[in-house]
């Protein structure tokens, strides 16, 4: 009887302690999910690169000496003290000549030629060798405005490389942030999906969901063929779709059929909105190369139009805008926000050694699940969005990039509707309508565009920018035109 007993006890022990370890098990899962060994580790790389970023951009600057200054001691050093006649001048005064030297270089800085001539007659009774000094210190001004040129090329790049890894740490921190996000489907859920998923010839290993912004889904399921078979991907698609109740698609860069071995899937919730696009371009002559590019890529649940108008027009301007947008993609593709790659393009241009090579950078990015409208304009004419019976007008002042140190962007963020078009165009489009009436003129050609199709409207467009200015073109003209619909109507 005790050993019953014992037993009994002993097998309500062993119960109990397995009880108690599935609930510890379970609660360590979840612990494992919400914070992995490789998240801290992102952390605290992300953190490194942080701190560089802030000493790039933390470091102290020299105090430049005036220029004034600065010139006259260079000039001195190479005119005065290897001058024959140094011990008259001292005699006359040093101080009188450094203040007249220091007058005609603010004159040469400020570009006031007419004052120069008259100060250099005074210069010339202080100075003995007259003209051939003055010439010598416009070499040194010269040789100033280069320095300083190089300076602020060095500048630019340490805030360019200071904001590359600031970016960086950015990225390391949203991906440890998403790896956070994954969660395993519930047991209930993971049953069903086992079961809908054996009866189509699959097998399910595991399977997680993420949230993402806008609280959409994302899940990721490991998946194989039953019985040495393949199966295509829209089979777990539809599985999914029926289990959860949302509309999905497979990810485009997975395979489209599912093998014998277990491989990693993802699917994502489709978009609402859907942006068709069009575009047209006239060179500036006929059969010459067009200065103006254009670039049309999508992202995660987005899509992106780009226009790029070169310094010129011809082979010249092509080739810039082009790189433009390449650096551009390349840029983004990497993970890179926008306005990142437009400092980083920026710094690429401006350090072209003796080259004054620009383009400007026309962005609108577009959220197929929000349809939030953001712009992104640097050097760009106006954007445009045709809304039934009116045009609203999208402007932004930015000097292009490559243009000058300073060069920076201007955006703005718009909420489109369905049934909206984006109208992108360069400044050879606008430049067709002269005169303080431009604008109205512009806004009335589009108010009377009878095509729907954007490709349609696009040619429209430019058939009568060409009825309404028939001689030859000052430049290069491109339009872009991107409808934007409703995929649930």
């Amino acid at each position: 009887m005790q050993q019953i007993i014992f037993a009994m006890f002993a097998a309500g022990l062993f119960l109990a302690v397995r009880d108690m370890a599935k609930v510890f098990l379970k609660e360590k899962e979840k612990v494992w999910i919400r914070e992995m060994p490789q998240d801290r580790l992102m952390w605290v790389k992300a953190e490194a690169f942080r701190t560089l970023s802030e000493d790039f951009l933390g470091q102290e600057e020299e105090v430049a000496a005036p220029m004034t200054e600065t010139v006259w001691e260079t000039f001195k050093r190479r005119a005065c003290d290897t001058c024959q006649y140094r011990v008259n001048c001292e005699k006359v005064g040093r101080i009188g000549r450094k203040r007249y030297a220091a007058s005609l270089i603010r004159l040469m800085d400020e570009n006031k030629w007419d004052q120069y001539e008259n100060k250099l007659g005074e210069w010339l009774s202080w100075c003995s060798k007259g003209r051939d000094t003055a010439q010598i210190l416009a070499y040194c001004m010269q040789e100033y405005y280069a320095d300083q040129f190089h300076k602020k090329q060095l500048k630019d790049m340490q805030t360019a490389v200071a904001m590359q890894l600031g970016e960086i740490a950015h990225m390391l921190r949203q991906s440890a942030r998403e790896t956070r996000k994954y969660q395993p489907l519930s047991e209930g859920m993971m049953k069903k999906l086992r079961k809908m998923a054996y009866r189509h010839g699959l097998m399910v290993g595991e399977a997680w969901s993420m949230e993402k912004d806008n609280r959409r889904l994302e899940f990721f399921l490991t998946l194989r063929a039953r019985n040495h078979k393949t199966k295509p991907i829209k089979e777990a698609q539809e599985i999914l779709e029926n289990l959860t109740g949302r509309h999905l698609m497979s990810d485009k860069h997975q395979k489209m059929f599912i093998g014998e071995e277990y491989e990693l899937f993802c699917f994502s919730e489709t978009v609402r909105y859907e942006l068709l696009c069009g575009i047209s371009r006239i060179p500036v002559e006929e059969g010459a190369v067009c200065g103006d590019n254009y670039s049309i890529f999508a992202g995660d649940g987005s899509v992106q139009l780009c226009l790029s108008d070169g310094m010129g027009s011809g082979a010249g301007a092509d080739k810039t805008s082009e790189r433009v947008l390449n650096l551009l993609e390349e840029f983004m593709a990497c993970g890179f926000s926008k306005e990142t790659a437009f400092q980083m393009i920026h710094t690429t241009l401006l350090l072209q050694e003796n080259q004054e090579i620009y383009a400007t950078l026309d962005i609108c990015q577009v959220n197929l699940y929000t349809g939030i409208c953001e712009f992104l304009k640097a050097g760009a004419c106006a954007s445009y969005i045709l809304r039934q019976n009116r045009v609203e007008v999208v402007e932004l002042p930015a000097m292009a990039p490559g243009l000058k140190a300073e060069s920076g962007y201007e955006k703005t963020r718009v909420r489109l509707r369905p049934g909206d078009y984006i109208i992108m165009v360069t400044d050879g489009v606008l430049d067709t309508f002269a005169g303080d009436d431009q604008e109205n003129e512009w806004q009335k050609l589009l108010l009377h565009l009878t095509q729907k199709a954007p490709k349609k409207m696009s040619e429209e467009i430019l058939t009568a920018v060409r009825q309404h200015k028939e001689e030859k073109n000052a430049d290069d003209r491109t339009v872009l035109v991107a409808g934007f619909w409703d995929k649930q109507e």
